[in-house]
Parts: structure tokens; sequence; C-alpha cells
């Protein structure tokens, strides 16, 4: 695929998407989601749940009494998962109810990268470069 292609379907799948309802959210873009399709894709559980461990469990900071939060997760935050984490915010998508098209019965979700800044309130156009 020739370079203008490539940028035209970027931009075609980019485009920002806009929240249809206010859902409060904790600084980590994991909590909260529980992962499904093969772990490619994240669901908005409503919970308390770690998307990033094997099967349903509670984030271990707030099992810690502890805010959720990805900058001080030392459980997945750490120097040896950040190859996965990068991967993972360029490949996965996440669907949180917030994003929830409107009278849509399904929906493929939005990239985690977007999600990831949205979340941690981060400017998404800083890791276009992943």
């Amino acid at each position: 695929m020739g370079l203008i292609k490539t940028v035209k379907k970027l931009l075609d799948l980019e485009k920002t998407p806009t929240p249809t309802i206010a859902v409060p959210r904790t600084k980590c873009p994991f909590y909260g989601f529980h992962p499904v399709h093969m772990g490619s894709t994240f669901m908005d559980q409503k919970g308390n749940e770690c998307g990033l461990k094997d099967a349903y469990s509670p984030c271990e900071m707030e099992r810690a009494e502890e805010a959720p939060n990805w900058d001080g997760c030392g459980t997945f935050n750490t120097p040896g998962n950040r190859e996965t984490i990068e991967r993972m915010k360029r490949t996965y998508t996440i669907a949180p109810n917030e994003f929830w098209p409107e009278g849509a019965k399904s929906w493929k979700g939005i990239k985690m990268s977007f999600w990831f800044d949205y979340v941690m309130n981060q400017r998404w156009m800083d890791h276009i470069a992943d």
C-alpha cells in the first residue's frame, strides 16, 4: 500500500470519537474493563476489574485502599511490560460505554491508544509515532 493510501486509511480510522454520555473514570485505562475476542478487545464492565489480569480480579491498588492510577500501578506499569503495553495501544480496541454510539446494538470500539490518552488526559497526537 502506498504512503498516501496508508495515510488516508489511518485518517479514516482515527476520526476523533466523541463521548455520548459522561462516565466517571479513574486514571487507569484498564480499570473496569474485561478482555474479549482472545484479548484484543476490552469491554466496559462498570466495575472494579483490572482488565490486564488473566481472570476477573479487582484492581490491586483498590484492594490496598488506594485510588486506581496507571502511573502508580506497580503490578502492570513496569519496565518489563512497557513493550507489551505499547503494542496493545497500537493494535487493541476498547469499547467504553461513554463512546458507544447511540442506538447501536454492536460496535467495534475505539483504538486503545486513543482511550489510553483520553483517560490519562494526554494529547492523542503525542503517540502517533508509537
